[in-house]
C-alpha cells in the first residue's frame, strides 16, 4: 500500500493501518472528516514522516502511533491536538 488516495472523503470513524511499509503519507485522511480513532501500527513507514495531515480531523479523538517518527514531529502535532488520547 502506497497511497490512502482511495479513502477520498469516506465516512469512516475507525481505522488502523498496518503492513504499508511504503505508506507515502496521511494526507488522504484529511479530508475523512468523520474519523475518530485511528492506528499507525509500528509496521507502517511514511515517507513524509508527518502526523499534521491529522491535524484538520476535530473529530479525531484517539490516535496509536507505532511507527517511529521524529521527536520533533510528535511534539508538534501534540501542541495543537485536540483529542483525549495519544499513544
Amino acid at each position: 500500500l502506497e497511497s490512502l488516495d482511495f479513502l477520498g472523503r469516506s465516512r469512516l470513524k475507525n481505522l488502523a493501518i498496518y503492513g504499508a511499509r511504503g505508506l507515502q503519507s496521511l494526507e488522504p485522511l484529511s479530508q475523512c472528516k468523520s474519523l475518530e480513532y485511528l492506528v499507525v501500527g509500528h509496521d507502517v513507514r511514511l515517507h513524509d514522516r508527518s502526523l499534521e495531515p491529522l491535524l484538520p480531523l476535530r473529530k479525531l479523538d484517539v490516535l496509536e502511533v507505532g511507527t517511529p517518527l521524529p521527536g520533533q514531529e510528535i511534539t508538534g502535532f501534540l501542541r495543537s491536538f485536540r483529542g483525549r488520547g495519544f499513544w
